[in-house]
């Protein structure tokens, strides 16, 4: 929602812009963060790229909202996990061949989005 919220706001505001530019920033550089932890843990291949990575699932979470909006076919959270899982699905790292396609597996708690 946040995306339909800057769509409505004044952008030729520069205090604002400045303070979406710096938003936006931070969660790259968070994301950014949560790949590389991933990638040291073993959970994504080790030769992704976490600054090229955080882009893409920045653009995809923010693409994903806005067709939500349009098609509401699930909760919003619901129907962006499906997309990012499908983002990261090829940078998931095999833990051996016998184990199959590469799967996202996360326990969700209650209040989950």
């Amino acid at each position: 929602m946040r995306n339909l919220a800057y769509l409505q706001g004044d952008l030729s505001d520069p205090g604002l812009r400045l303070q979406l530019e710096r938003q936006a920033r931070l969660t790259r550089a968070g994301l950014e963060s949560l790949i590389k932890a991933a990638v040291k843990a073993g959970e994504l291949e080790s030769d992704t790229k976490p600054k090229a990575l955080a882009k893409l699932v920045e653009a995809v979470l923010s693409g994903s909202l806005m067709t939500w909006v349009f098609y509401r076919e699930t909760t919003a959270g619901t129907w962006m996990r499906r997309d990012l899982d499908t983002l990261l699905r090829p940078y998931v790292a095999r833990r051996g061949s016998a184990r199959g396609p590469r799967t996202l597996h996360r326990r969700r708690k209650p209040g989950d989005i």
